[in-house]
């Protein structure tokens, strides 16, 4: 192959326009729930997404509706409404229907990471790099989160050039200290560690090793790979599972490591930097043991490396409406997992604020049901008849 050519050496290839779109849940300039009008319909691989103006409060969002057979469980659904806003992560808003689908809000952002390394890699991504450390570090903040997608086109890059972490389709918790999971659920195999790959318990330091195959391609818009990958995802990850079966990857960690001292022959070009290939050489590394333990480690050897300080990103609440909405969407998930003291607890916090009058009815409705469900009739009936 040449050396030069590195269409064939990224995720993506080459840009192509998208096919006509059949099958969409909805259509230009409808709109949906008397709120969300449709400006753009997008599909991929998990969902289509609908591109909304809101014409309530204005702005803009965007709405995720699962393909069939890709449907978004409720444990999922949970665990997207509990994660707290993040100025580097992309918020999960609530869930609307659209057209007796569930559909779920979502911050927008008009591109992302692979348009910026489409313009041109190098350091000159270092800012957005470190934003998507500040973004994953966020994640695991209070109960570890590992994204286990991880890749150029799951990040977003909003109007004020902030990079959002996206796409929590395949994310998992892990429920006890030092655990693990019992394997990744799918992904994209061109980011992914050799323990998804294989299909074997992993955590968070999976998505390590997809930051380090990210960072090698936003530094050099290649895949740190001798060859290329096969289009087909099954024949992709049968190539990825005999690579690291060979001797190739720990030859292309001392590569990294001894940047400059030795002919590359392990990965396509030489990054910008001995600071940066010594970081992709514990990214990279097979053994999840030998990575770094956490983002934040991460961040901290990415600002060395680039010689800028850790980004720090304050707190940026949502507005009231957004969090009264998403605490909405929570206790009706509760509700459906049958949580109903928790729901019932939230749904009664809600009621002793200051609704819009749609919303409060909206929350009175809600909080009828959980009560009913849970063998609370006299206070169903009463709460039914409270106006």
């Amino acid at each position: 192959m040449d050396a030069d050519s590195h269409t064939d050496l990224t995720a993506d290839g080459p840009y192509e326009p998208p096919p006509p779109l059949s099958g969409t849940p909805a259509a230009i300039g409808e709109v949906l729930s008397d709120r969300w009008a449709v400006v753009e319909i997008r599909r991929g691989g998990q969902a289509w997404v609908l591109i909304v103006d809101d014409l309530e409060r204005g702005g803009r969002r965007a709405i995720k509706i699962p393909l069939s057979g890709a449907l978004v469980g409720d444990d999922e659904l949970e665990m997207l409404l509990r994660l707290e806003p993040h100025r580097h992560t992309v918020t999960t808003l609530g869930v609307t229907d659209v057209r007796g689908q569930p559909g779920i809000v979502f911050d927008y952002a008009p591109s992302t990471l692979t348009d910026l390394i489409r313009l041109g890699p190098g350091l000159s991504l270092a800012g957005i790099l470190q934003q998507v450390c500040a973004g994953m570090a966020h994640l695991s903040h209070i109960v570890e989160v590992a994204h286990l997608d991880l890749k150029p086109s799951n990040v977003l890059i909003d109007e004020n050039g902030h990079a959002k972490v996206a796409d929590f389709g395949l994310a998992q918790r892990v429920r006890i200290q030092d655990g693990r999971f019992a394997g990744a659920r799918g992904g994209t195999w061109a980011y992914a560690a050799p323990e998804v790959l294989r299909r074997e318990p992993c955590d968070t330091r999976a998505d390590i090793f997809s930051f380090g195959v990210l960072l090698y391609e936003a530094c050099t818009g290649r895949l740190p790979y001798p060859f290329a990958l096969a289009p087909d995802p099954v024949a992709q990850r049968a190539q990825l599972l005999d690579y690291y079966a060979s001797p190739g990857p720990g030859d292309r960690q001392s590569e990294l490591y001894y940047w400059g001292q030795s002919e590359l022959t392990q990965v396509p070009v030489p990054p910008p930097g001995e600071g940066i290939s010594i970081l992709l050489s514990s990214c990279l590394q097979q053994h999840l043991s030998e990575r770094p333990q956490s983002f934040t480690m991460v961040a901290e050897m990415l600002a060395r490396a680039v010689r800028r300080p850790p980004v720090e990103a304050p707190e940026t609440p949502l507005p009231q409406i957004d969090q009264q909405r998403r605490s909405l969407s929570l206790a009706q998930v509760l509700i459906r997992l049958d949580r109903l003291d928790e729901a019932i607890s939230r749904l009664n916090r809600l009621l002793a604020t200051s609704l819009p009058p749609a919303l409060f009815e909206t929350v009175r409705q809600t909080a009828v049901q959980a009560l009913t469900r849970a063998g609370r009739h006299a206070e169903a009936t009463e709460l039914a008849d409270w106006r």
